[in-house]
């Protein structure tokens, strides 16, 4: 059946399949078409391997004429029997990766045609899919690798290119001296120009709304694709578009609030309500990473715990000035209270001993003094001084004026973490923490009762940094000491377990999470404390846990036990977070009137306590706006 020009008169497309060619010779180039390339060579370049291959095109491992370095060697997967528009696109590519020049984005070293075949001579990649690489990492490290590929395809938008086509395999993670470092890959897709409205781009399982309808992509399209791998390497899922199933949303499956509040902005049916650029989701990850508020998320609604600890940085002179009188009067009492309390215990050398708690507390006494002068109006030439200034001042002056005594400085190091702490000042903190810890391993205390607090201190505070696994090591040390504390107050056993169970969320180990949450609660109830505060904490971190494992049902019945526990205190604010604690989980669990009540009233207690503005209330009406999506408009 051999076809005539008349016949072939505008259907161009069809002169790139060999319809113009005798019967005979069009079967040898389909023949030709459908068989990998020998391994042997393409024109100058020596194959070695084939890399990948997909409905476009084929990947070869190459080597390059002259060089003797190894190259990716691509071309289109029908060779010769390419059509018109798949050459096109191929050539596309060639001139998109050759005008691109950026470390996480694949170099192109040449072209050439070989045969009448288009070839692109490029980097070769030793790496893996980045949703693969993710299975062994972290959040932590998960969200600083994302951040480099954001900047990649940023400077990619920076020139006009539009990817179209974000996924797994088209960003690879190579190791290069030790380093993890992604490349993007595969610009087939991108355009330099919109493309025609109506005709569907990219992979459809990361594909955004308006690629999937059709319509013309912008760098929005690309945010939303990142988003979607970024989900699948945190929890394995893809996001669901529109109403959660039976499972609800996967993306509650996210441990971090903030991380999950990125992947939620980023995957936004919007596009205006997503990131607009690559450059401010590359600048949320890496407050995620530091540990600071996120512009996904208000400031303190990833740590509700801390949100009024966190509100104020900074204070006047009269401020400053009261804190260190409190700071200095509390290290004094306590340092000269606990060695009182030893003497009476013990008669030997009591009196020896007395004279050395008098001196240590003599020392802080002192010392606090001159952490005064600096609070006054006036010390360093400035009217105003700042909490933070005096913290650090006192911090510098540590090692000259308390150099010999060791006692002393371990506990102002202690205190001045304690206030950076509550700050929000958590690096600060740490410093000071870890420097006052050598101390508190060699004088532990009684039953190691400082020594577990010591501990606890500088493990919380990495927890907060993101700094999970000496974290957790720490959290872990204070709970074997916990665990050896004898009499009736077991709060120090329960704490510590919280503690570990939060390192271990953090860590992604959901199972051991739980396991030491449950324990907490049982230590606390045990105690006749099941209805306290802190109990009530416990059970609301155990509903994340369970949100985390995607046990729903199991997140409602845990924060429903905190909520009935701080209504014992009256309608507080602990209270008014537990209700909005516990309309996202009803949410997940598909109880949509439920998940309406709890955050409506929520609302309600949370606007009456903190004021319309409070980062409280901002999240919680994130909540009440995900209700109305998935209830379909609501009561």
């Amino acid at each position: 059946m051999t076809r005539t020009g008349d016949q072939m008169s505008g259907d161009q497309d069809l002169v790139g399949f060999g319809f113009d060619h005798p019967d005979e010779a069009w079967m040898d180039r389909l023949r030709e078409a459908e068989l990998p390339a020998p391994m042997g060579v393409i024109g100058a370049y020596t194959l070695s391997g084939e890399l990948g291959r997909g409905g476009q095109a084929v990947v070869y491992r190459a080597r390059q004429p002259g060089l003797r370095r190894e190259i990716a060697l691509k071309r289109v997967s029908a060779g010769a029997f390419a059509s018109p528009r798949a050459r096109r696109r191929f050539e596309r590519e060639i001139e998109t990766v050759a005008s691109l020049n950026h470390p996480g984005i694949v170099t192109a070293y040449a072209a050439d045609v070989v045969g009448g075949v288009p070839l692109l001579a490029m980097e070769l990649v030793e790496g893996m899919p980045i949703t693969r690489w993710a299975q062994e990492r972290g959040p932590r490290e998960i969200a600083a690798l994302f951040a480099e590929v954001c900047d990649a395809v940023q400077y990619a938008h920076g020139r006009g290119v539009i990817h179209r086509d974000l996924k797994p395999s088209n960003i690879l993670v190579a190791t290069q001296e030790g380093t993890a470092r992604p490349k993007v890959l595969d610009f087939g897709l991108a355009s330099l120009a919109d493309p025609e409205d109506g005709v569907p781009t990219g992979t459809p399982a990361y594909a955004s709304p308006e690629q999937a309808a059709g319509v013309s992509a912008d760098v929005r399209s690309d945010v939303y694709s990142l988003g979607v791998v970024l989900a699948e390497a945190l929890i394995g899922m893809r996001p669901v578009r529109g109403k959660g199933g039976d499972g609800g949303d996967p993306l509650a499956r996210i441990i971090s609030r903030r991380l999950r509040a990125i992947v939620s902005k980023q995957t936004a049916p919007d596009p205006d309500a997503r990131y607009q650029t690559m450059s401010e989701l590359a600048k949320d990850l890496r407050r995620f990473v530091a540990g600071e508020p996120v512009s996904a998320l208000p400031a303190s609604a990833a740590q509700s715990a801390l949100a009024l600890a966190r509100r104020h940085t900074a204070a006047t002179a009269a401020a400053a000035t009261l804190l260190a009188a409190i700071v200095g009067f509390g290290i004094w009492a306590g340092v000269l209270a606990r060695q009182l309390e030893r003497e009476r215990r013990s008669a030997v050398s009591a009196r020896d001993r007395e004279v050395t708690a008098r001196g240590t507390a003599d020392r802080i006494g002192s010392f606090m003094r001159g952490v005064l002068v600096m609070a006054e109006p006036g010390y360093g030439g400035t009217a105003e001084v700042k909490l933070r200034d005096v913290l650090e001042g006192a911090s510098r002056a540590v090692d000259g004026s308390l150099s010999n005594n060791a006692e002393a400085a371990a506990r102002v190091r202690q205190t001045l973490g304690i206030a950076m702490y509550g700050q929000g000042r958590f690096a600060e903190a740490a410093r000071e923490f870890r420097r006052s810890l050598p101390y508190f391993r060699e004088n532990p205390g009684e039953q190691s009762v400082e020594l577990v607090e010591a501990l606890r201190y500088l493990g919380t505070t990495l927890t907060l940094l993101e700094q999970d696994t000496e974290a957790d090591a720490l959290c872990v040390e204070a709970l074997d000491l916990a665990r050896l504390i004898r009499g009736e107050d077991r709060s120090a056993l329960a704490t510590a377990l919280f503690d570990v169970a939060r390192t271990r969320l953090n860590l992604g180990k959901l199972d051991d999470a739980a396991r030491f949450e449950r324990e907490a609660i049982e230590v606390f109830e045990r105690d006749g404390a099941g209805r306290s505060s802190k109990a009530a904490i416990a059970q609301d971190v155990l509903g994340a846990i369970l949100l985390a494992k995607g046990d729903p049902a199991g997140a409602v019945e845990a924060r429903r036990k905190a909520v009935e526990a701080n209504a014992l205190h009256g309608e507080t604010g602990n209270y008014a977070v537990s209700l909005s604690h516990l309309g996202e989980a009803q949410l997940a669990a598909g109880m949509a009137d439920e998940a309406g009540e709890s955050l409506r009233k929520a609302m309600e207690l949370q606007q009456r306590i903190y004021g319309a503005g409070h980062p409280i209330v901002k999240e919680t009406a994130e909540l009440i706006r995900g209700w109305r999506t998935q209830s379909g408009g609501g009561k």
